[in-house]
């Protein structure tokens, strides 16, 4: 009944410290999976807002640029001298025009026009003077880079050929005939090995089909995402990801891309702590659940092995008591009633006194304990010599103890120190340990008894000594722990509070008491006094 008692203690505490561990685990996980989900989308969130900004601000800017280069003469594209020749660097036109200088605009990295039969010119003029020196670095276009307009012109060409488109052409009445000229759109070629943003529109005249155009410079477009909080660039291509937004050009597909790899890698970085924080949490609060938990059912079984002591204390109290009562009450009618031999009278007295003193010490025991249980054990010690008080205290217990078949030998060494003691704590202790060895040898062939005081390094020491069977080895740890007694079913009876109370009392005068095994068998308890200060 009482496993099954305890069995349910324990299941109930489990359960009442597993439920809140688990709810305590789901609620926790999903937060923190919240809180880093949270951790990784804030920069996923941000570069969103921010490519739409910048595609938006990008484009703004190109379209401006279109619309400003739209409304430009197309005269002003012309060369006023040679076309380019192959393998030239600059054309040499010979006279002035608004773009002879260069770009006007630091977006465009350079002006063409291409002719009907495909030769690119340039509208720059190389004057050279003291103000202005050498034309902008810009404007200078090597035969490559004019061979990759050409390409991109006449693809440009074929695609006009192919979709006749008329929404933006205007026609400008012109000194040579009407002339009739297209929108600017937006073309893709490629420029030094690089992806290159290009404007083309045809300008068609009385005598020629012209191409002209001019060049987006890279390095200022790339400028103008310069603010972002993350690296960014722009490229053609369409968006492929988180970071990256498609910017409003007609006819072309390019991209403002973020890169988000140390963003994204630190939010991992943060997200992965938070998971880590709420598993070290969670394992801490769940060891302390546990340790609560083991605690409780530790406390109760203690409680119910307590319960049970007491009540095995109880009834062996009431045994002990009873034992010495009824010899009490057979041999004291025998006197009164003047039964049995008269020859006999002083046997049944001296019986009598034995019970009583036998009596007497167990409820010494038992007022002992009580008081061990309450207060504790309180002595008054003096200096004296132990040696002397234990001889004392021996001959006074011989009679008892030899009356139930035990012999005593008692060892004092002379040279053993003075100390601080108190003279009814060592009778009590003596009295204990001296009840136990002739009760655990009573099956003993040698029933001696050696109690000696020897002098020691540290102070005189008062042990004795059985030869009996030992103290059981299961036992050995918990000795001097109250209700501790052999689980032989052939044991003596007795309270179990003896050798409790042995400690307790040497404890109180500043003690310490041991116990090993006896050398050819038997049980050694020592007392180990301090010497006297």
């Amino acid at each position: 009944m009482k496993e099954k008692r305890t069995s349910l203690v324990t299941l109930l505490v489990a359960g009442g410290v597993l439920a809140p561990c688990l709810a305590w685990y789901m609620a926790g996980s999903r937060a923190a999976h919240e809180q880093a989900e949270r951790l990784r989308e804030a920069p996923l969130q941000l570069a969103r807002l921010e490519t739409d900004r910048l595609a938006f601000h990008v484009a703004m800017r190109l379209e401006s640029l279109r619309e400003a280069e739209a409304r430009r003469p197309y005269t002003d594209y012309r060369a006023q001298g040679e076309p380019l020749k192959p393998g030239c660097l600059l054309e040499e036109p010979l006279g002035g025009s608004p773009l002879a200088m260069g770009p006007s605009d630091p977006l465009v990295w350079a002006h063409f026009q291409i002719d009907s039969v495909g030769q690119l010119t340039l509208p720059h003029s190389p004057v050279e003077s003291e103000d202005r020196g050498t034309p902008a670095s810009s404007s200078m276009i090597s035969s490559t880079v004019a061979e990759e307009l050409e390409c991109a012109a006449a693809d440009y060409l074929a695609s006009i050929q192919r979709s006749t488109p008329s929404m933006g052409r205007r026609i400008v009445d012109a000194p040579e005939g009407m002339v009739i000229v297209g929108p600017f759109s937006w073309h893709t070629a490629t420029i030094k090995n690089a992806p290159a943003l290009v404007a083309l529109r045809e300008v068609v005249t009385p005598s020629a089909v012209l191409s002209q155009g001019w060049v987006v410079n890279h390095e200022i477009l790339a400028e103008l995402v310069a603010d972002a909080p993350y690296p960014a660039t722009i490229r053609p291509g369409i968006p492929a990801g988180d970071g990256q937004a498609a910017l409003p050009l007609s006819r072309q597909e390019w991209t403002v891309e973020l890169d988000l790899s140390e963003p994204v890698a630190q939010a991992e970085i943060e997200a992965a702590a938070i998971h880590g924080r709420f598993r070290l949490n969670f394992a801490l609060g769940a060891i302390a659940a546990l340790l609560a938990g083991t605690a409780i059912v530790f406390l109760v079984r203690r409680a119910e092995r307590l319960a049970a002591e007491r009540a095995r204390f109880a009834a062996s109290a009431a045994h002990e008591l009873r034992t010495p009562l009824a010899g009490l009450r057979l041999y004291g009618e025998m006197l009164a009633e003047g039964l049995g031999s008269p020859h006999k009278r002083e046997d049944y007295a001296r019986r009598i006194s034995d019970e009583a003193n036998r009596l007497g010490r167990v409820v010494a025991n038992v007022m002992g304990f009580s008081q061990l249980q309450r207060d504790g054990v309180q002595v008054k010690t003096c200096r004296g010599n132990l040696a002397e008080a234990t001889r004392a205290s021996v001959e006074q217990l011989r009679p008892a103890i030899e009356a139930a078949g035990a012999h005593i030998e008692l060892y004092l060494d002379g040279d053993a120190p003075e100390t601080e003691f108190d003279q009814d704590a060592v009778h009590q202790i003596l009295q204990n340990l001296l009840d136990n060895a002739e009760k655990y040898t009573r099956e003993s062939e040698d029933r001696r008894i050696d109690v000696r005081v020897a002098a020691n390094g540290s102070g005189p020491v008062l042990s004795v000594r059985d030869h009996g069977p030992g103290v059981d080895q299961d036992i050995r740890r918990r000795l001097f722990a109250p209700f501790t007694r052999s689980s032989h079913a052939d044991a003596p009876a007795g309270l179990g509070v003896g050798l409790a109370l042995v400690r307790a009392l040497a404890e109180a005068q500043g003690a310490t008491v041991s116990h090993r095994a006896g050398d050819g068998g038997g049980a050694l308890f020592s007392v180990t006094f301090p010497p006297a200060s």
